[in-house]
């Protein structure tokens, strides 16, 4: 089982489905702030040397990592809390094989499913009369 299923399969066992998966450390809503005092965040980057490290970056990371491992859209949108998929698509950010790949996928797909090819000639009247 790899990690991110172990970790989920712990994170939903028990719970209904409405409820979050991860909770602040007084059991709402995780913010800013609360994530901030947590971890001790300023004293770790302070620490670590890089003031300008920022939790933002981090989540976007691991957005982005999610993406490029294939999870659909509609799933990054929950895991990130966002109300419109078009902000979840910001994380999205294929590389060139992805590209390709997806491009081989639609071509397959079209050669056996595609319309059929149309048949040259004069159209009149919206039908073809050659």
């Amino acid at each position: 089982m790899t990690p991110c299923v172990s970790t989920l399969v712990r994170l939903t066992t028990g719970r209904r489905r409405e409820e979050r998966l991860v909770l602040g450390p007084r059991g709402g809503v995780i913010t800013t702030a609360t994530l901030r005092d947590a971890t001790g965040w300023d004293a770790l980057v302070t620490e670590l040397g890089q003031p300008g490290l920022v939790r933002h970056g981090l989540r976007h990371t691991a957005m982005t990592w999610m993406a490029d491992a294939g999870i659909d859209l509609h799933i990054l949108q929950r895991v990130a809390g966002h109300q419109d998929p078009a902000v979840t698509a910001r994380y999205l950010h294929p590389d060139v094989q992805a590209m390709l790949d997806a491009g081989t996928a639609f071509s397959a797909w079209w050669s056996v499913a595609g319309p059929e090819k149309p048949q040259l000639g004069i159209i009149e009247g919206g039908k073809n009369v050659s």
